[in-house]
């Protein structure tokens, strides 16, 4: 009986950490989102006529890391 609850420490314990560690890239992540979207703003703003496969790399870039933002937050 004690090694079942010594098991279920470890394992509440191993989840913590789990989402302590998930709650990080959560937010690296989306520093990384805010700063590729004001990235392409700038860039949108100051130019008369972006180039557009910079552009459109940005903003496939933008759209995958906006996926992986909403899949963790899925979770």
């Amino acid at each position: 009986m004690y090694s079942m609850i010594s098991m279920w420490g470890r394992s509440e314990r191993q989840m913590r950490m789990y989402n302590i560690e998930r709650q990080r890239q959560m937010v690296s992540d989306m520093d990384r989102l805010a700063n590729l979207v004001i990235s392409l703003r700038e860039q949108m703003s100051h130019s008369a006529a972006p180039e557009t496969v910079d552009v459109g790399k940005q903003a496939a870039e933008i759209e995958k890391m906006a996926h992986k933002v909403g899949q963790g937050m899925k979770k």
